[in-house]
């Protein structure tokens, strides 16, 4: 029963090729192939392509942590550096009081009993609540640092604005 149906025919030089595995060497290596292609293995290129591709990864993230370790130190000298800066700005700040303060004659034990006393009546204006009342809070409010040390400045500077002691009372 021939109904003018006829399977198609493959042509003797192309049945080689499509019977070839590319992943075997003989792939694409017909005689019209050879001249054309050049010997040209695309697992090969692909192959090389990965491999490439891989070695230049591994190149990244070893200059990536070379990047970071780089920023990790300069980090590191940035911050000690202010901190030296810090602290030695601060000792000059002491030194320049404890200048300022040298020349100053030192009260008397009289003296000083009269301004603790002076100072108490003041803080019981200051804060009228006798249970928030508080020589530790009022000596918070004057370390703005919290380096548990008040300079003589800034306490003066609270006697005179936040107790309302006048100079003429308490003099420098």
């Amino acid at each position: 029963m021939n109904d003018g149906w006829n399977p198609p025919t493959i042509a003797p030089r192309n049945a080689e090729r499509l019977q070839q595995d590319p992943r075997l060497g003989n792939y694409l290596k017909t005689k019209e192939d050879h001249g054309s292609r050049k010997e040209f293995d695309p697992m090969q290129k692909l192959s090389e392509v990965r491999s490439n591709e891989h070695a230049s990864r591994l190149v990244l993230q070893s200059n990536r942590r070379k990047l970071q370790a780089k920023k990790l130190e300069v980090t590191k000298r940035q911050m000690v550096e202010s901190r030296l800066d810090a602290s030695a700005a601060y000792k000059a700040e002491q030194e320049k009081e404890k200048l300022a303060l040298a020349s100053v004659v030192p009260a008397t034990d009289a003296e000083v009993l009269k301004l603790s006393e002076l100072l108490n009546r003041r803080l019981v204006t200051y804060e009228k609540d006798a249970s928030r009342r508080s020589w530790w809070k009022f000596f918070m409010l004057m370390d703005s640092d919290k380096q548990g040390v008040v300079q003589y400045s800034r306490f003066l500077r609270l006697m005179r604005v936040q107790l309302e002691i006048p100079e003429r009372v308490a003099p420098r």
